[in-house]
């Protein structure tokens, strides 16, 4: 995406987000609306966009380019409640399940230098003990969900000290909570 000037890249990140924004009303149903928050720890926020309870993009603007780090990543479904992350902290965390939660999912992601969204690791967790190790809840299993529980990286169990290690602080959700015009207010007046 260009503004045909200084060989294509934004001057500003208020620049390139009014230019998605824009882009992001044209292809919604309008029912789009957007955020600001700070991922990283840098002092130039992201640019969330979405429809709350059903997807959400995510922005990032670096030396004159912007950067889609998540594309309409759907959430609501499969156990996902959304995606977390923490501010200024450069750790997105997120929760899937199946089998009803007898197996929970938790993905841990960040960004990379090449401004990517990267899965760091993910931890499954057994909320249920899976006695003959086919890796579903069979019915004669099925009486002890939700009374054990084991978490596995890569089939490896994990202690609570190596899950600890992820958790980097607080964590809240990616929520676009504000209209177009709001956001385009903010950015004219350079409010983060």
């Amino acid at each position: 995406m260009s503004n045909g000037k200084n060989n294509g890249k934004f001057t500003s990140y208020q620049e390139a987000y009014h230019s998605i924004s824009r882009l992001c009303e044209l292809e919604s149903t309008g029912e789009e609306t957007y955020n600001l928050i700070y991922f990283d720890d840098d002092n130039i926020p992201e640019l969330v966009a979405g429809v709350d309870g059903y997807y959400a993009s995510l922005y990032t603007y670096h030396d004159g380019n912007i950067y889609t780090l998540m594309n309409r990543w759907s959430y609501g479904a499969g156990g996902n409640t959304g995606y977390e992350y923490s501010p200024r902290k450069n750790s997105m965390r997120n929760y899937n399940s199946d089998y009803a939660g007898a197996i929970l999912y938790t993905t841990y992601l960040s960004v990379s230098e090449r401004h990517t969204m990267d899965t760091v690791t993910q931890i499954k967790t057994y909320n249920f003990d899976d006695v003959n190790g086919n890796g579903i809840p069979d019915k004669d299993e099925e009486e002890s969900i939700g009374y054990y529980g084991i978490s596995y990286i890569n089939g490896v169990e994990v202690t609570p000290e190596e899950w600890d290690a992820f958790e980097v602080g607080e964590y809240e959700y990616i929520r676009a909570a504000m209209s177009l015009e709001v956001l385009q207010s903010k950015l004219n007046e350079g409010v983060n």
